[in-house]
């Protein structure tokens, strides 16, 4: 989406002033984010595609009225759109499920989860031979601790050919909080002089040259502030100079871990709002304590909506509209309008099982009967569009992600059972040496001893099954070396420390 927004405030009755202000422009552009860009592209049939836009934008100034501009290279049969969160969003377009499918029928990330699920057997098992269960059990938490479906061929045409004609939209449509307005081909030459009939400009950074010859999808609406309206208003009310120091600090540096959160949490809450209050009310103020803490509170929830994880609200967009040439599409490059990065880039393409697409940096899986495609980025503003043809489908790649997928599902079983049968192998090897080397009669395999000392070894650790054995079998040291029993785990400890040494290498 392309990004314009009032010159200056809108004026008392309704209209905004057509006054280009650029220093006014930069204000009002410098507070604005775009929490997320979620979408999804579903090939509806063999001519139109929806995309369905999750439109959430803040603002660390709000009030002022929003426009964005989404450029299309068709003309939309229809267009819907609903107030809705992005948890709901996510979950009713798939793209949680999406994200885990990616991972799970990619064939590198099966072979990887298996080698880390590898990684853990070997350490658990020949970890506990080395230091007894309890003691690799914290081996590994301090170690831990330490480290940081095709729709129905039921749409129009689309109306091709339509024309700007006399700045009029096309197309307008009346929603819940924001309104829709479709221009003709060509709207990006002429959205100059839609800008100065509004009285609205772009960031420097926008550039329409790319969308001149597409239609034009103008969303207007309020722009609203990242937490509770209420909330905000008290905030920069109370403490105006703690707010503009947590704008500051996302525009210093939006991408904080959860460390680097909880410390600015208390640098603002307990260190400058604090001290604002403190200066400006003193403590003569009623219930100074309550209003105090009440403060802080509105201010962990605004840095946690800002840089942690919160479930943003915002509209679902919804457009039909015919394939580009045959291509299914989504306008990505307009990110570079934004003044500042988007947060999230969630995109997700959808066709048939049986059809492919070519989607430059996605990442695909088969989810109920369809073949998705999913694009990410992070704190970014790409200026590229995303697009491919529809090509049949691979059966190879189909095959291939059903075996990735089983391995994922399976890898910690997998990964355990050929750990144990490693322990095992080495186990009964080490004892059919001993009785080669010295001679030594009697069983291996089936003498239960021989199971219950690998049991021991692994709860207790080798040296502790061996002293187990002494202390329920005694025997003169001089005949240690003449039983299999007790020449089994001394012999197997160095084999267990080198395995354990490869699973922490893996």
């Amino acid at each position: 989406m392309l990004l314009a927004a009032p010159a200056m405030p809108v004026a008392a009755d309704g209209m905004p002033s057509i006054t280009l202000g650029q220093d006014e422009a930069e204000k009002v552009f410098g507070s604005l984010y775009e929490s997320r860009q979620l979408a999804r592209v579903d090939l509806v049939n063999g001519t139109h595609e929806r995309i369905t836009l999750f439109l959430s934008v803040y603002s660390l100034d709000p009030g002022d009225n929003l426009t964005m501009m989404v450029p299309l290279r068709t003309l939309p049969a229809l267009v819907t759109g609903r107030p809705v969160k992005e948890s709901e969003f996510r979950q009713e377009q798939l793209l949680d499920r999406a994200e885990d499918e990616v991972v799970r029928q990619d064939p590198d990330e099966a072979w990887s989860d298996m080698r880390d699920e590898t990684s853990e057997s070997l350490q658990g098992l020949f970890g506990s031979m080395f230091l007894t269960l309890p003691g690799e059990y914290i081996r590994e938490n301090l170690h831990l601790v330490s480290e940081d479906s095709e729709g129905k061929d039921s749409l129009g045409a689309g109306g091709e050919g339509v024309r700007w004609g006399d700045n009029e939209p096309v197309q307008h449509y009346e929603f819940d909080g924001f309104s829709v307005d479709v221009f003709g081909v060509d709207a990006g030459p002429r959205l100059a002089d839609y800008l100065l009939e509004k009285g609205l400009v772009l960031p420097a950074q926008g550039d329409l040259e790319r969308y001149s010859t597409h239609y034009l999808a103008v969303v207007e609406g309020a722009s609203r502030p990242p937490i509770d309206a209420e909330d905000f208003a008290m905030l920069q009310r109370w403490v105006p100079n703690t707010t503009a120091g947590i704008a500051d600090e996302l525009r210093e540096d939006p991408v904080r871990t959860g460390a680097e959160v909880e410390d600015l949490k208390y640098h603002i809450g307990y260190d400058d709002l604090e001290e604002e209050f403190r200066l400006t009310y003193g403590q003569s103020q009623d219930n100074w304590w309550i209003k105090k803490s009440s403060l802080q509170d509105i201010a962990d929830e605004l840095i946690d909506a800002l840089f942690g994880s919160t479930d943003f609200a915002g509209e679902a967009l919804t457009i039909e509209l015919p394939l580009d040439s045959g291509k299914v599409f989504f306008p990505l490059g307009t990110s570079v309008g934004w003044p500042n990065p988007v947060g999230d880039i969630d995109v997700l393409f959808r066709v048939p099982e049986g059809k492919d697409l070519d989607i430059a940096g996605s990442r695909d899986a088969f989810l109920a009967g369809g073949h998705l495609y999913l694009f990410q980025m992070s704190q970014a503003n790409p200026d590229f569009d995303l697009e491919s043809t529809v090509r049949s489908g691979s059966e190879d790649r189909r095959a291939e992600a059903a075996r990735a997928a089983f391995l994922s599902d399976y890898a910690g079983a997998f990964a355990g059972l050929l750990v144990a049968l490693l322990a095992i192998l080495v186990w009964f090897v080490v004892a059919a040496l001993a009785r080669w080397h010295w001679g030594l009669g009697g069983r291996t395999v089936r003498d239960p001893r021989m199971w219950l000392m690998l049991g021991a070894a692994i709860l207790l650790s080798v040296p502790g099954a061996v002293l187990v054995y002494l202390l329920i079998w005694p025997i003169p040291t001089r005949d240690l070396y003449g039983r299999v029993l007790p020449i089994v785990p001394l012999a197997t400890y160095p084999a267990a420390c080198i395995l354990l040494v490869v699973g922490v290498a893996l």
